[in-house]
């Protein structure tokens, strides 16, 4: 396996303000467009139109980027629907639509890897569908055993009122864990002011 597949970087930003999770992902993004990785945004259209806003303000030009195909952004929806069936989600639609993403990303560029941001899985955990969120993180580490790519998730923390088994399940399936006011754990990150 090539090295740049060996490292995961899969990482959970649990975030109680919409301000902190903005700051925290448009810290990884544009830290990695800055050094030539493209970006993936798979968000809601809020959280989407507030990273967007926020990379802007790091003097990221996000047209430039979009327009080059340096920066996707997707609907968290559209995407879950891709590859959901009967509320849990499907691993080979789920490689297909989301890998063929990545392959997308990286449009043969060698040596690189794609920083991708999804809250999908807080998606289907507000609609209560915890093993599919669980089985959609397991389903993001074996495509990373294919595709190079650092992924950030974002959870609310409002999902986790007094329900401690979830917030463990979740947090064993990433590498690092990160709350409000925590440094990234990626390389080259940017300072979030």
């Amino acid at each position: 396996m090539p090295d740049h597949l060996r490292a995961r970087h899969h990482a959970v930003q649990f975030y109680a303000s919409d301000d902190t999770l903005t700051q925290t992902v448009s810290g990884f993004l544009a830290a990695g467009l800055i050094i030539g990785e493209p970006a993936v945004v798979i968000a809601t259209p809020a959280h989407s139109a507030a990273i967007l806003d926020a990379l802007t303000h790091r003097l990221i030009n996000v047209e430039g980027a979009k327009r080059l195909g340096d920066l996707i952004c997707l609907d968290a929806h559209d995407v879950l629907s891709s590859f959901m069936r009967a509320d849990m989600p499907d691993p080979e639609a789920f490689r297909s639509n989301v890998g063929h993403l990545m392959t997308h990303a990286l449009c043969g560029r060698a040596g690189t890897s794609v920083r991708a941001y999804g809250e999908m899985v807080d998606v289907l955990l507000k609609r209560g569908h915890e093993d599919a969120a669980i089985a959609l993180e397991v389903m993001w580490n074996d495509l990373a055993d294919t595709h190079p790519f650092q992924l950030l998730c974002g959870y609310s923390l409002g999902n986790f009122y007094q329900q401690t088994h979830s917030f463990e399940r979740i947090c064993d399936q990433h590498t690092h864990v990160l709350t409000e006011g925590d440094a990234l754990p990626f390389k080259h990150p940017l300072t979030t002011h």
